[in-house]
Protein backbone atom coordinates (compact mmCIF):
# COMPACT_ATOMS: atom_id res chain seq x y z
CA UNK A 1 0.00 0.00 0.00
CA UNK A 2 3.19 2.38 0.50
CA UNK A 3 3.65 2.48 -2.95
CA UNK A 4 0.64 3.07 -4.06
CA UNK A 5 -0.01 5.68 -1.44
CA UNK A 6 3.49 7.49 -2.90
CA UNK A 7 2.41 6.96 -6.71
CA UNK A 8 -1.09 9.15 -5.45
CA UNK A 9 1.05 11.58 -3.21
CA UNK A 10 4.06 12.17 -5.62
CA UNK A 11 1.81 11.91 -8.82
CA UNK A 12 4.10 9.60 -10.29
CA UNK A 13 3.58 6.27 -11.89
CA UNK A 14 6.74 4.14 -11.72
CA UNK A 15 7.82 0.72 -12.94
CA UNK A 16 10.90 -1.67 -12.51
CA UNK A 17 13.95 -1.17 -15.19
CA UNK A 18 12.66 -4.01 -17.89
CA UNK A 19 9.10 -1.96 -18.12
CA UNK A 20 11.26 1.17 -19.70
CA UNK A 21 10.15 -1.10 -23.61
CA UNK A 22 6.57 0.60 -23.48
CA UNK A 23 6.83 3.20 -21.17
CA UNK A 24 9.30 5.24 -22.92
CA UNK A 25 6.03 5.15 -25.32
CA UNK A 26 4.34 7.52 -23.31
CA UNK A 27 3.70 10.51 -24.22
CA UNK A 28 2.08 14.16 -22.78
CA UNK A 29 -1.50 13.87 -21.97
CA UNK A 30 -1.78 9.95 -22.61
CA UNK A 31 -4.85 8.01 -20.06
CA UNK A 32 -3.67 5.78 -17.52
CA UNK A 33 -4.77 3.58 -15.22
CA UNK A 34 -3.14 1.96 -11.93
CA UNK A 35 -2.80 -1.43 -11.08
CA UNK A 36 -2.15 -2.29 -7.49
CA UNK A 37 -0.99 -5.06 -7.79
CA UNK A 38 -1.77 -6.06 -3.61
CA UNK A 39 -5.58 -5.86 -3.72
CA UNK A 40 -5.60 -6.17 -7.90
CA UNK A 41 -7.59 -3.19 -8.79
CA UNK A 42 -7.30 -0.67 -11.15
CA UNK A 43 -7.60 2.77 -10.64
CA UNK A 44 -7.99 5.47 -12.92
CA UNK A 45 -8.27 7.69 -14.56
CA UNK A 46 -5.33 9.72 -15.04
CA UNK A 47 -3.38 12.14 -17.35
CA UNK A 48 0.37 11.77 -18.03
CA UNK A 49 1.74 15.35 -17.31
CA UNK A 50 5.18 14.15 -18.89
CA UNK A 51 6.73 11.56 -21.03
CA UNK A 52 7.75 8.08 -19.42
CA UNK A 53 11.24 8.75 -18.94
CA UNK A 54 14.08 6.99 -16.26
CA UNK A 55 14.42 8.24 -12.84
CA UNK A 56 11.67 11.52 -13.23
CA UNK A 57 12.54 11.30 -9.38
CA UNK A 58 15.73 8.98 -8.56
CA UNK A 59 14.73 8.63 -4.74
CA UNK A 60 11.08 7.62 -5.34
CA UNK A 61 9.65 4.81 -3.33
CA UNK A 62 12.25 4.90 -1.05
CA UNK A 63 11.55 4.91 3.26
CA UNK A 64 14.14 7.31 3.96
CA UNK A 65 14.86 8.60 0.52
CA UNK A 66 18.58 7.78 0.80
CA UNK A 67 18.81 5.05 -1.65
CA UNK A 68 18.06 4.69 -5.14
CA UNK A 69 14.60 3.57 -6.70
CA UNK A 70 14.02 -0.04 -7.86
CA UNK A 71 10.91 1.68 -9.90
CA UNK A 72 13.11 3.81 -11.89
CA UNK A 73 10.55 4.06 -14.93
CA UNK A 74 8.60 6.93 -14.57
CA UNK A 75 5.74 8.74 -15.90
CA UNK A 76 4.38 11.99 -14.14
CA UNK A 77 0.31 11.98 -13.70
CA UNK A 78 -2.72 14.19 -12.55
CA UNK A 79 -6.26 12.62 -11.86
CA UNK A 80 -8.46 13.30 -14.51
CA UNK A 81 -11.75 11.17 -13.08
CA UNK A 82 -11.87 10.14 -9.68
CA UNK A 83 -13.52 6.77 -9.87
CA UNK A 84 -14.29 3.76 -7.79
CA UNK A 85 -11.24 1.35 -8.38
CA UNK A 86 -12.71 -2.05 -10.95
CA UNK A 87 -12.05 -5.36 -9.25
CA UNK A 88 -9.96 -7.53 -11.48
CA UNK A 89 -13.26 -9.18 -12.36
CA UNK A 90 -14.49 -6.04 -13.86
CA UNK A 91 -11.71 -5.04 -16.13
CA UNK A 92 -10.04 -8.62 -17.18
CA UNK A 93 -12.90 -9.27 -19.67
CA UNK A 94 -12.01 -5.96 -21.42
CA UNK A 95 -8.25 -6.52 -21.27
CA UNK A 96 -8.57 -10.50 -21.69
CA UNK A 97 -6.24 -10.36 -24.63
CA UNK A 98 -3.66 -9.01 -22.52
CA UNK A 99 -3.32 -12.03 -20.42
CA UNK A 100 -0.60 -14.20 -20.26
CA UNK A 101 -0.77 -17.96 -20.18
CA UNK A 102 -1.49 -18.25 -16.34
CA UNK A 103 -3.80 -15.69 -16.68
CA UNK A 104 -2.53 -13.38 -13.59
CA UNK A 105 -0.41 -12.16 -14.95
CA UNK A 106 -0.80 -9.15 -18.44
CA UNK A 107 0.47 -6.96 -20.38
CA UNK A 108 -0.01 -3.09 -19.35
CA UNK A 109 -0.35 -1.51 -23.27
CA UNK A 110 -3.48 -1.49 -24.32
CA UNK A 111 -4.80 -0.91 -27.86
CA UNK A 112 -7.49 1.93 -28.68
CA UNK A 113 -10.61 -0.44 -27.88
CA UNK A 114 -9.25 -1.19 -24.81
CA UNK A 115 -8.23 1.93 -23.19
CA UNK A 116 -12.03 3.24 -24.70
CA UNK A 117 -13.75 0.28 -23.24
CA UNK A 118 -11.86 0.81 -19.49
CA UNK A 119 -12.66 4.63 -19.42
CA UNK A 120 -16.69 3.38 -19.88
CA UNK A 121 -16.00 1.37 -17.40
CA UNK A 122 -14.62 3.92 -15.44
CA UNK A 123 -16.87 6.14 -16.14
CA UNK A 124 -19.62 4.69 -14.72
CA UNK A 125 -18.15 4.62 -11.80
CA UNK A 126 -17.31 8.13 -11.20
CA UNK A 127 -17.02 9.14 -7.47
CA UNK A 128 -16.43 13.07 -7.70
CA UNK A 129 -15.08 14.95 -10.90
CA UNK A 130 -11.76 16.51 -11.00
CA UNK A 131 -11.55 19.93 -11.69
Amino acid sequence: MYTMNECILNQLFGLSTPHFSYVKNIYLGLLLFLFNYNNRKLHGIYESTSSGKMNINPYGWTLDGSGRTEYPTQVQKRPCLHCKPLAETLFKPIIHDNYYNDQHHFMFELDCVQAANLISKFSSCVLTPIF
